[in-house]
């Protein structure tokens, strides 16, 4: 990613260099010059530029590339693409630095979706009907925005994640704060793509996809509890790693289609440990251990496990993740068990409200679910099933 690198770095040099001299002036045109050339050499050497704007970072791929500031994302930038072909023309980067420029000086007034030749920029994923027309991008349709963005960049860091903390090495938190600042992104921005986005889940894949989709329902449910926009991110990273101790689990207990023995449910049980112990490791930010921790504890902490010996109230982001986490276990199929259907998840969970869930975050969640998914609890009988994951 050296060229990528490359041409972002000059990027933000010509945008400063547009706000400091005024047109014709050479300082202008050496920029410009400077960040086509960039363009398309990255273009040559690596292919379609997907960059995604998370904050202070910017994200080739799944690794932050550039300290930008939240400016641009302010301003409705979050996503600039390009492609090979058509190559991207000098007036397009010109072009292009003077809309990202206007919406620097006005971050107010545009966060519609702009399109010229290869060149595109607006929300977490733009798409446009025909890449090579000129002129604003239309607007598209969700399943065309949805093709952009498949969660593949993000289970792909999840992945990597435990990788990492499989063989020992420091999990690096702050690519899981990228990652979730890219899914706040959609959650918050871009919300008739979440409905289909937790239904790319597949089998062999559980362990990723439920941690992309626990962070989106707990990034969701945390701005809804109007917790501020920094809350809110640090506890979609909490929820992408919730689940990081389970590379301590032995594989054939994990993936046993039947049920657990004693002993085997004492091992599974292990997990919120393990994940604690790994994550406690990451510098000073104990959120992430945390919530590893008492996932699995109920919420008043007389229940579920590891076992305090104290009971107390778990922590707040505890507290949210766990209700995401069961509600999507629930909903996702699992080797010993079929997918429940939504509806009747969220109802065995509205039973376990106030015993094993805090009653106020699960009614917010309710809310939430019914009026962003379209799921109406279904009444269950008394006594309830254990609403539980694993």
């Amino acid at each position: 990613m050296i060229e990528t690198t490359r041409f972002v770095q000059l990027l933000g040099q010509a945008l400063a260099t547009l706000g400091l001299y005024d047109a014709g002036h050479p300082a202008r045109d050496a920029a410009v010059t400077r960040t086509h050339e960039a363009l398309l050499r990255a273009l040559a050497g690596e292919g379609p530029l997907r960059l995604s704007l998370l904050g202070e970072k910017v994200v080739a791929g799944a690794t932050p590339r550039w300290e930008l500031g939240e400016r641009l994302v302010r301003a409705g930038v979050q996503r600039l693409e390009a492609d090979p072909v058509p190559a991207p023309q000098r007036e397009d980067v010109v072009a292009l630095l003077a809309e990202l420029r206007m919406r620097l000086d006005a971050p107010a007034r545009l966060h519609v979706p702009w399109a010229r030749g290869s060149l595109r920029i607006g929300g977490v994923a733009v798409a446009g009907d025909d890449p090579g027309e000129a002129g604003p991008a239309r607007t598209v349709d969700a399943l065309g925005r949805l093709a952009a963005h498949t969660l593949e960049e993000e289970a792909a860091l999840v992945a990597h994640l435990h990788a990492t903390a499989a063989a020992g090495g420091r999990v690096p938190i702050r690519e899981a704060g990228a990652a979730a600042a890219a899914l706040a992104g959609v959650v918050l921005s871009e919300q008739d793509l979440f409905p289909p986005l937790l239904q790319l889940r597949r089998f062999d894949e559980y362990t990723t996809t439920h941690s992309c989709n626990v962070a989106m329902l707990s990034i969701g449910l945390a701005e809804r509890l109007g917790l501020p926009s920094r809350e809110v991110r640090a506890i979609g990273t909490a929820a992408l790693v919730h689940d990081i101790g389970k590379v301590r689990i032995p594989p054939d207990i994990l993936g046993r289609k039947g049920q657990l023995g004693d002993a085997e449910v004492a091992i599974m049980q292990r997990h919120p440990v393990e994940g604690a112990r790994i994550l406690a490791r990451e510098g000073d930010d104990m959120l992430p251990a945390t919530v590893a921790y008492e996932h699995h504890v109920h919420w008043h902490g007389r229940g579920g496990y590891p076992k305090f010996t104290f009971p107390r109230v778990t922590h707040y982001a505890s507290r949210i993740v766990q209700v995401c986490d069961i509600y999507d276990a629930m909903c996702t199929d699992r080797p010993y068990r079929a997918a429940l259907p939504p509806a009747r998840a969220l109802g065995i969970m509205r039973n376990a409200s106030g015993s094993q869930v805090d009653p106020v975050i699960f009614a917010t969640f309710e809310q939430f679910v019914t009026r962003t998914l379209g799921v109406v609890p279904e009444e269950q009988p008394a006594p309830a099933s254990k609403a539980a994951s694993a």
